[in-house]
């Protein structure tokens, strides 16, 4: 009888010990894949940032977070096609004077540039 409960223990022991290996990479498995996801948050909040000029908000980034794998590569791809995977600033300040290769770029130097132009070839035509 003592055997038996020795043995019983043994196996017990042995099951214990089998759990906390598999516990053990499953958790390794989630923590992988909690990084992967937070990877993959980051760089959509960076493109969010760069289209918009504003953070990611936090509800969003949770929400992101505890989505499915498909839902989060459906927002990737998304944002990949609206912001075509670069994004470029718009709306900055305009040039207001003439550029390196001689074109003219403000208002009253285009109008000058073409009476030029325009005089230029009756001369040379005439």
């Amino acid at each position: 009888m003592l055997r038996d409960r020795k043995f019983l223990y043994e196996v017990a022991d042995s099951l214990e010990k089998t759990a906390a290996v598999i516990d053990a990479h499953e958790a390794e498995k989630q923590a992988a894949v909690r990084k992967e996801r937070a990877d993959a948050i980051d760089i959509l909040g960076r493109k969010f940032a760069e289209a918009t000029g504003a953070e990611l908000p936090v509800d969003v980034r949770e929400k992101l977070a505890a989505s499915d794998k498909s839902i989060l590569e459906t927002v990737e791809t998304m944002v990949e096609k609206t912001a075509g995977g670069r994004v470029e600033r718009l709306g900055g300040p305009g040039e207001k004077q003439a550029s390196d290769r001689g074109v003219a770029l403000s208002k009253k130097e285009r109008a000058q540039a073409a009476w030029d132009t325009f005089g230029t070839f009756i001369t040379s035509n005439s």
